[in-house]
C-alpha cells in the first residue's frame, strides 16, 4: 500500500463518545472544546458533527480550524413516515446546506419514525426517559407494510438528489431500534431504491459495525454484500458477553451503552482486520469513524479514543 493509498481514507472520530446525543446525560457537562482537543491529541482528521456544537456554519469551521479537524459528515433523523414527505425534504435541504457551508462532505440518515430515543423537535437536551426501559430484545418497532417500504424508498431516492445538489454523498445508516436495523431489512430497502427508480439508483450506505452485531448480523457479510455501495463507516466494536445478557434480561438501549455493550475497534468482539482488508481491495475511498457510545464516566474517551486510532493505524496503515 502506497502513502498516496493511504491518505484516500481519512479517520474521524465522533462526539457521541464524549457526549451522547440521544441520552444527553451521559456526559452532559463535556464542554465542545474538550471534545475537539482529546480527538485531535488522538491523533484524528475530523469530528462528526454534534448537537451542541456551533450551529452557524461559519461559526462551526472557525472552531473546527482552532482544532485543526475537519467535518467528516452530519447525521439527520428522517420521518418519512411519519411526516408528509415534502416537509422532510425540506428539512433535510436546509440541513445540507448547513453541512455543505461547513465544509462536509457526507449526510448519514436513517428513517426514526417509532424509535424511541429518536424523536421529531428533539434538542440537544432531549432526554428520552421512556426508552429506558424499552427492551431492545425482542423487538417492539413496527414491521412495514409493502406500502411503507415503498414511500420510504420513494423518499430516501429524493434525499439522494437533494444530498447531490450541495454536493454531499449520503449513507443510509441501519440502526438498532429502526424500522430498518439489520442486514434483511437493508435489503429490503435497497432493492426498493433500485427497484422504484427504474435500476438508476443505489442504496447509499453508512455502514455500523457495531449496530450490525448488536442486531445479530455478521458485518463482515454485510460489507461484502454492499462494499460497492458503502459512502462511509462508523467502525464500533460490540462486548459478545454483554450482548448476550441484553438478549436475555430485556435492557433498554440507555442502559445497554452504561453497561459498556459497546466499544472501540481495538477492544471487543469483532476482528476488523478482514474489514480493513475488504475496502483496501476495493479501493474504499472516504471517511472512516470511531463510534462507541459508552458511559464517559467510566470509560474514559480520550484514552478509548487513542486506542481506537492506533489500533486502526497498525492493521489499516491509515
Amino acid at each position: 500500500m502506497t502513502a498516496a493509498q493511504d491518505k484516500r481514507v481519512r479517520v474521524a472520530a465522533s462526539p457521541i463518545n464524549w457526549r451522547n446525543d440521544d441520552f444527553p446525560v451521559l456526559g452532559a457537562d463535556t464542554a465542545v472544546d474538550t471534545i475537539l482537543g482529546d480527538m485531535r491529541r488522538a491523533g484524528f482528521d475530523g469530528t462528526e458533527l454534534g448537537s451542541v456544537f456551533p450551529s452557524d456554519p461559519a461559526q462551526l469551521a472557525a472552531v473546527l480550524r482552532r482544532h485543526d479537524l475537519a467535518l467528516a459528515a452530519g447525521w439527520f433523523s428522517a420521518f418519512l413516515l411519519q411526516h408528509e414527505p415534502r416537509q422532510e425534504y425540506e428539512r433535510f435541504e436546509r440541513h445540507c446546506a448547513f453541512l455543505a457551508k461547513a465544509g462536509a462532505g457526507h449526510v448519514t440518515t436513517a428513517e426514526c419514525s417509532w424509535c424511541p430515543f429518536k424523536q421529531p423537535g428533539d434538542d440537544p437536551y432531549t432526554q428520552h426517559w421512556p426508552a429506558v426501559g424499552r427492551p431492545l430484545f425482542p423487538r417492539s418497532v413496527p414491521a412495514l407494510t409493502d406500502q411503507q417500504w415503498d414511500r420510504l424508498a420513494d423518499g430516501l431516492i429524493e434525499l439522494i438528489a437533494i444530498a447531490e445538489r450541495h454536493e454531499l454523498t449520503l449513507g443510509y445508516h441501519p440502526h438498532i431500534q429502526t424500522v430498518v436495523e439489520n442486514t434483511a431489512d437493508l435489503d429490503k430497502l435497497a432493492e426498493r431504491v433500485s427497484r422504484r427508480s427504474d435500476g438508476a439508483r443505489h442504496l447509499p450506505i453508512t455502514l455500523d459495525t457495531g449496530h450490525l452485531a448488536l442486531a445479530g448480523d455478521n458485518p463482515l457479510d454485510t460489507l461484502t454484500k454492499y462494499v460497492k455501495q458503502v459512502t462511509h463507516l462508523h467502525l464500533k466494536n460490540i462486548r459478545p458477553a454483554v450482548a448476550e445478557r441484553l438478549r436475555k434480561d430485556g435492557t433498554g438501549f440507555e442502559f445497554a451503552v452504561i453497561e459498556g455493550v459497546f466499544t472501540v475497534p481495538g477492544d471487543g468482539g469483532i476482528d476488523f482486520r478482514p474489514i480493513f482488508k475488504l475496502l483496501r481491495e476495493n479501493d474504499f475511498q472516504g471517511w472512516v469513524v470511531v463510534e462507541a457510545e459508552q458511559n464517559p464516566a467510566s470509560a474514559d474517551p480520550f484514552l478509548y479514543a487513542r486506542l481506537a486510532r492506533e489500533y486502526i493505524r497498525l492493521e489499516a496503515g491509515w
